[in-house]
């Protein structure tokens, strides 16, 4: 088949997950260039979404550490994406299947990311290997894992750096500053403990600053976190906002942030944090599917080592203004001119051209 010829190519994505609402503008930009886009997720079902075809797969757990679920392969499929959770069996099944009438392709972070990317063979990451042999084409979130697989796996990776899109995408390093900032789900490896005491030294020393440390989101340790507020003696520096996910709710605080902060997990709030022209803080160790990888340090964030270089970082850029602007504006044009959610997707693009016509 090639791609001139004048017919919609089905593509099924199979998830590991729940569908989440910012993937939906990757999915909507692939539907815009021309594909039929169908999504596999456990569910729930997103609502008021035409441009996709949502199905729900059911899973269950079959042996420890493996799961099987509920999938079912249209016959007039063209491409399977299929995440690449080794734990998920059929994802074995159907890569192995020798009578698939489909090109497969795995996407995935491509390494385990459990305690931060590892990049030495193991049993789990010479099967990932052995698996990616079998499909059509690979897509990495980045090029960070490409020294595990073989030559002649790289040479059908394509590299899609993970990244969200911003509809209100806008340089705002220049703004007046007045707070450091976390958002996502409040649990225990996020670091949370770390952010707030080094914040609290900030304190210590500006008794009479004009600053805040603004906390979007909810989660398990949230009662944690406030106790630990409170012993500190800096409630009046630190806002609980809860969940927040209107982006005109976002781009308030994000035009008021010196830079982002989440110190032992770093995800997509990097990218989300770039688009706005804040910089982002973590540790080089942080939990990540490789968006940290996004951080070149002292050009547009901190990747550190320490509590006690977090604290010295926070104040750094507390003190100069503007470092924190420039830090802002590299960020802002990294976003802009490499991690804009039209780059992840003309990748997508490519990698069906290549292996419809391949």
């Amino acid at each position: 088949m090639n791609m001139s010829i004048m017919r919609e190519i089905r593509i099924l994505f199979v998830l590991d997950h729940k569908l989440m609402a910012y993937r939906l503008p990757f999915f909507e930009q692939l539907a815009k260039k021309g594909y039929n886009v169908s999504v596999y997720h456990p569910g729930p079902a997103l609502e008021n979404i035409s441009y996709i075809t949502q199905k729900i797969s059911h899973s269950r757990n079959i042996f420890p550490g493996l799961i099987y679920r509920a999938n079912s392969i249209a016959k007039n499929t063209d491409i399977v994406v299929y995440m690449q959770n080794i734990r998920i069996i059929n994802l074995w099944f159907t890569t192995l299947n020798p009578f698939k009438g489909y090109k497969l392709i795995h996407w995935g972070i491509g390494t385990s990311s459990a305690k931060g990317l590892i990049l030495k063979p193991t049993i789990i990451s010479r099967i990932r290997s052995f698996l990616s042999g079998f499909s059509s084409a690979q897509i990495l979130y980045s090029d960070y894992p490409l020294p595990l697989f073989s030559k002649s796996i790289q040479k059908k990776t394509f590299i899609a750096n993970n990244t969200v899109y911003n509809p209100k995408m806008e340089n705002l390093s220049s703004e007046i500053k007045n707070s450091f900032l976390f958002i996502g789900t409040l649990n225990k490896r996020k670091g949370l403990d770390d952010l707030i005491f080094s914040f609290s030294n900030i304190i210590f020393f500006y008794p009479d600053a004009n600053l805040q440390l603004n906390i979007i989101g909810d989660g398990p340790e949230k009662k944690n976190l406030i106790k630990l507020v409170d012993k500190l003696k800096i409630k009046n520096y630190v806002t609980f906002t809860g969940k927040i996910s209107s982006s005109n709710e976002k781009y308030i605080y994000f035009k008021r942030a010196i830079a982002c902060v989440s110190p032992r997990q770093a995800g997509l709030s990097v990218l989300e944090s770039f688009s706005y022209g804040v910089p982002f803080i973590a540790y080089r160790n942080a939990i990540s599917g490789g968006e940290h990888l996004n951080i070149e340090n002292g050009f547009n964030g901190y990747l550190l080592n320490s509590n006690k270089e977090l604290t010295e970082s926070l104040i750094k850029l507390f003190e100069s203004p503007k470092l924190a602007k420039k830090l802002g504006s590299n960020a802002f044009e990294y976003y802009k001119s490499k991690r804009q959610m039209k780059h992840m997707v003309d990748v997508f693009d490519s990698a069906f051209k290549y292996v419809i016509n391949s």
